[in-house]
């Protein structure tokens, strides 16, 4: 009995613990996928602006007049998107303009960069490069929403990369998705625990505590004792084998007696 119950609990423990690993994988690769997803969109964005402004390139020169007259509308723009579970109400993304020295030019944020260097940041050293460049940046390193993806397209005249493009977007905006997507994940985690749980329980309670009754009853008897039937209150099956053995006990009691 004692080694049942080992076993029973090793393998609850053995499928509890691989249960855990396997939610704690799903959630890191929750927020990879939330955001690579993200990233993948903002290359869109950010190709087809560098696309814009490379119709603005005269003599090696880019011209951001038209972002400094368009953009600020787009920021302003308020309409009510429900995607999903989620309602989007205003544009969360910003865009700077750097020329081929790095050095910014145009900056959506309230001009904030403008005429700043950038020409050590990832995104813009590999896309004047001429390879894809991106990054994520926080402003507080021990928090991760506090990060912002950088996302980088070439600004091209002719062959010649002229400048950088790059679109930067919160991971916040985000959030609320990857904590929903976490609450149903641990939510459905919890109810498997539980019916595993419950599952052990079971077993125990009308299964084995049953049979380790029958046991001590079937050893006080091997012992010439005269024990009543215990209460078994378990399934069909031991209640069928405890009738069973009081029945044997009788037969061979009455036996005896005839013996006598």
């Amino acid at each position: 009995m004692r080694i049942t119950l080992f076993s029973l609990a090793l393998i609850a423990a053995i499928v509890v613990g691989g249960f855990g690993l396997l939610i704690d994988q799903s959630l890191r690769n929750l927020s990879r996928e939330v955001f690579q997803a993200t990233e993948e969109v903002l290359v869109d964005q950010a190709n087809i602006l560098a696309a814009i402004a490379e119709s603005h390139v005269k003599d090696g020169q880019i011209d951001v007049e038209w972002l400094r007259r368009s953009f600020p509308g787009a920021l302003k723009r308020s309409f009510h998107a429900p995607i999903y579970e989620i309602i989007k109400k205003r544009v969360g993304c910003h865009v700077y303009v750097a020329d081929k020295e790095g050095r910014v030019l145009y900056d959506s944020d309230g001009g904030t960069l403008e005429g700043t260097s950038v020409h050590d940041m990832r995104d813009v050293v590999l896309t004047l490069r001429g390879v894809y460049g991106a990054r994520s940046t926080r402003s507080d390193a021990k928090v991760e929403k506090s990060s912002v993806l950088h996302v980088a397209a070439p600004i091209r005249s002719g062959e010649e990369i002229v400048g950088v493009l790059t679109i930067r977007k919160p991971k916040l905006d985000q959030w609320e998705i990857l904590e929903r997507r976490q609450v149903r994940i641990i939510f459905s985690s919890a109810l498997i625990a539980l019916g595993i749980l419950l599952f052990v329980g079971a077993v125990l309670f009308w299964v084995l505590r049953p049979l380790r009754r029958l046991t001590d009853y079937t050893l006080e008897i091997s012992a010439g004792k005269r024990p009543p039937l215990p209460a078994l209150g378990g399934g069909m099956e031991v209640t069928t084998l405890g009738a069973a053995i009081e029945t044997m006990r009788e037969e061979l009691e009455g036996r005896d007696y005839a013996t006598r």
